[in-house]
């Protein structure tokens, strides 16, 4: 396989990733994974606002650090 569509496909699984953790905290996904630890601890810290936002932010970081990689293999590209 080329290196640069395997440096491709990983990009795309970040970017898809980061997409995944901005939305999954706020949506039913992120309760139903609660309700599953419910008989620990952990269910409560995971459902207060602070650890969504959190989620959602290294969501954002990851999208943007996959679209920056894009951008720079994009150049790397018509480079050469």
């Amino acid at each position: 396989m080329d290196p640069r569509l395997r440096h491709a496909a990983k990009l795309y699984c970040f970017f898809i990733f980061g997409v995944f953790l901005v939305v999954a905290p706020w949506s039913l996904v992120w309760d139903h994974m609660v309700v599953s630890l419910s008989s620990s601890g952990v269910a409560g810290f995971l459902r207060t606002g602070w650890v969504r936002g959190a989620a959602s932010g290294l969501g954002l970081l990851d999208i943007f650090l996959a679209v920056r990689q894009a951008g720079l293999l994009i150049a790397a590209g018509r480079e050469g």
